[in-house]
């Protein structure tokens, strides 16, 4: 109906051969003042679209800062197969959400619409749509950081200004001119997004007071760039889902380029063998396997099948029953697997100076500086990308070392003012998030480079020795799919949160670990031991296609084991030496034989390296403390072991024969059968006895013998790396 109750003709028929622009104004004034209705079906499309725009745009700004900016920063080297898996799934989450409660926004304003007409108020449905989609997105933020879901002082206020502004746009025309432009997705979200990482990330090392005016500033910079943006941007003012679509898939392009841009890969130098080169000599691959205790392997008789490949090279392998770790942590461990010299003598191990750890001894020998030396081509890949790694100078001798880390696709200490937080836990109630928190790179990422590195010595035709750290089994026990359901009793909803207030309380006298707990950390425990092993047979088999496997000498080991529970232990590196710590499996295929034995005599990780030199023909340096275990007999002989726990304290172990004694702070003494009490439950220690003095004796002579190793700066930690090693459960 026209003004006054007159019909107007069909504009075809009105304007048919009519040239006068005037009544063509006349008419489409007339049409915009007439009363509308939306119908509740097209405005929930509508509502549904615009909410997905907005949640999605929220989305690739959150990518954008928890991926990119730490790629450009060097807070990660790469983008990890879990990384993408979750980014997926958060992706799924927010478009679901942003449908879901767009269309039902959509819908109500429609419905509202009906109920309460008004002809003089009339708002374009896209504009209407648009605004319901980002108040879903401000409300949902607001009621999260009500619930406790999220973090951010300044947030709440933040929130509540939106939601005012994008709630008062609905039926008053005048707001909607002025203040439209904060419904756009890219305004909403960046709001929600940047501002508080400019506020609480940039920042940081400043006071309360001032991250509060970086934070209200940031906001006001980002709302006056917004409207002056909207101002000089026609057809922002009416947006259309053509060109939210294309803004959408743009800025979706430009995120994932610029990962894809960022993310290292591996470094292979333009040669792998040195000038002295040689080939034809027997290879040498050392795998550690990473926080493995011996006991969870069914190649030691452990009743799950964790190790079935192990089992298999075991047939032409030597399996050695009692090695012993030389310490409970990595930096000390690795640091003899390398030397052949124990903690005390290469220095790599924390001291009240170097509360992070002390970068192992300059004056030390490795197993890659010796063999690099001898014309190997030396390469390792590692996962445990701080303690092994070119900080704490274990790179020494490698051509080749691949130490790089994944970016965090969820901080467990950071950022808690991204949705994603959230989202975890309302996740967790369904499917398991567990996989979230990975903080190393998996052993088929680990295989992937350095199978790269083995087709280049084979293109080079030198001999090589390759080292491989693996970090599957290591906290807080993420094993990929489908190793995350190989063994019974994983929780679902158990996640790395639960697993720093287990960390923290389990130390506590009285609080024992929950058995439901314990089996569900075993289960993950013992999936990432299996997920490693499927790792070897896999290295195993392209030995074996690249015709080398046969001329190598096979190692795997481990640096140390893990407790779970028993003595108020969780985890490792808390300086203590019990049998779930020390006990680590140790397997050698030499090259060119196919035999099987099994040794009994304790042997140390000290071993190792006098091992490799021997087989390969190559003399041991005098200072070297471990011996050669290729012979098939080993004469007996005691190997020793120490931690460092904590500043001002030093625990030291012995194993001869089948006793181990453990000399605590204070004289505190364990002695244990190793043979018949693996657990290490029953202390025999009986004051003036014959045998016990002997072996405190012989402990304490060893110790008294180490040298004063030459002073050594702290090795830098930034802020990054400190956190991943809370992640890790090495900082407490």
């Amino acid at each position: 109906m026209g003004v006054g109750g007159t019909p107007i003709k069909h504009p075809v028929r009105a304007f048919k051969g009519d040239d006068d622009l005037q009544t063509r104004y006349n008419y489409v004034k007339q049409m915009s003042h007439q009363p509308r209705t939306f119908g509740i079906a097209t405005m929930s499309l509508l509502g549904a679209f615009y909410g997905f725009a907005a949640w999605t745009v929220y989305g690739l700004l959150e990518m954008f800062l928890y991926s990119v900016i730490p790629l450009m920063m060097g807070a990660g080297d790469i983008l990890g197969q879990r990384h993408w898996y979750v980014t997926a799934v958060l992706f799924a989450a927010y478009g679901a959400t942003g449908i879901a409660l767009g269309a039902l926004g959509g819908g109500l304003l429609a419905l509202a619409k009906r109920i309460f007409p008004r002809a003089d108020a009339q708002p374009d449905p896209h504009k209407l749509a648009q605004i319901a989609g980002s108040l879903t997105l401000v409300l949902a933020y607001m009621a999260l950081r009500l619930m406790g879901q999220l973090s951010g002082r300044g947030m709440l206020p933040l929130c509540a200004s939106l939601a005012v502004c994008l709630l008062a746009c609905i039926p008053l025309p005048a707001w909607r001119r002025h203040l439209g432009f904060v419904a756009g997705p890219w305004t909403s979200g960046a709001l929600l997004v940047l501002v508080p990482y400019v506020g609480y990330e940039i920042v940081t090392d400043r006071s309360a007071r001032a991250r509060d005016a970086a934070f209200f500033i940031a906001a006001l910079g980002l709302i006056a760039v917004s409207a002056l943006i909207h101002r000089k941007v026609q057809w922002l003012r009416r947006p259309a889902p053509s060109q939210q679509a294309a803004l959408l898939g743009m800025g979706t392009l430009a995120v994932v380029v610029m990962m894809f841009s960022f993310s290292k890969g591996l470094n292979v130098p333009g040669r792998l063998a040195p000038a002295n080169a040689v080939s034809g000599r027997p290879n040498v691959v050392l795998i550690v396997l990473d926080t493995v205790h011996a006991g969870h392997l069914s190649l030691y008789g452990y009743e799950r099948n964790t190790t079935p490949n192990l089992k298999q090279l075991a047939a032409e392998a030597t399996v050695y029953e009692h090695a012993a770790s030389v310490s409970d942590h990595t930096l000390p461990t690795h640091g003899s697997l390398f030397t052949g010299l124990y903690p005390s003598w290469h220095g790599a191990h924390y001291t009240p100076k170097h509360s992070k750890g002390r970068p192992l001894s300059g004056n030390a020998l490795t197993m890659a500086e010796l063999l690099r030396d001898k014309g190997y081509s030396t390469m390792a890949v590692v996962a445990n990308s701080h303690y092994v790694g070119p900080s704490f100078g274990m790179d020494q001798g490698f051509a080749a070392f691949d130490c790089r880390k994944p970016v965090l696709a969820i901080n467990p200490f950071g950022k808690r003012y991204f949705l994603r937080h959230a989202f975890r836990r309302i996740l967790g109630r369904i499917v398991s998030t567990g996989e979230w928190y990975f903080f190393t790179r998996t052993s088929s990422e680990i295989n992937a480079a350095a199978f790269a590195l083995l087709d280049k010595a084979r293109d080079e035709r030198t001999s090589f020795f390759l080292f491989v750290n693996y970090m599957d089994a290591h906290g807080p026990y993420v094993p990929t799919s489908p190793y995350d359901t190989l063994f019974e009793g994983k929780n679902p909803r158990f996640s790395y949160p639960n697993y720093l207030d287990l960390v923290r309380n389990v130390f506590r006298p009285g609080k024992d670990l929950p058995e439901h707990v314990r089996r569900h950390l075993i289960s993950q425990y013992d999936g990432g031991i299996a997920q490693a092993d499927a790792a070897i047979g896999e290295l195993v088999s392209k030995l074996k296609r690249m015709g080398a496997y046969d001329n190598t000498l096979f190692i795997v080991t481990a640096d140390h084991g893990e407790a779970f529970g028993a003595r108020h232990l969780l985890g490792h590196g808390m300086g203590e030496l019990y049998s779930d710590l020390t006990h680590i499996p140790l397997l050698i295929k030499f090259p060119g034989t196919a035999q099987t034995q099994s040794v009994k005599t304790p042997v140390s990780q000290v071993d190792v390296l006098p091992t490799v030199l021997d087989v390969l023909g190559y003399e041991t340096p005098k200072n070297v403390q471990g011996r050669s275990l290729r012979q098939g007999s080993l004469e007996p002989r005691a190997v020793f072991a120490e931690a460092f726990p904590a500043i001002g304290i030093h625990v030291k172990a012995i194993l001869a024969g089948d006793r181990k004694l453990i000399m605590h702070q204070q004289d505190t003494i364990e002695v244990f059968d190793v043979v018949n009490d693996p657990s290490d439950s029953n202390n025999l220690y009986k004051t003036g006895s014959a045998e016990m003095p002997a072996l405190r004796a012989a402990l304490e002579d060893w110790y008294r013998s180490r040298p004063r190793l030459p002073d050594q700066a702290p090795a830098k930690v930034t802020k990054e790396e400190l956190e991943r090693l809370k992640s890790l459960g090495y900082v407490q």
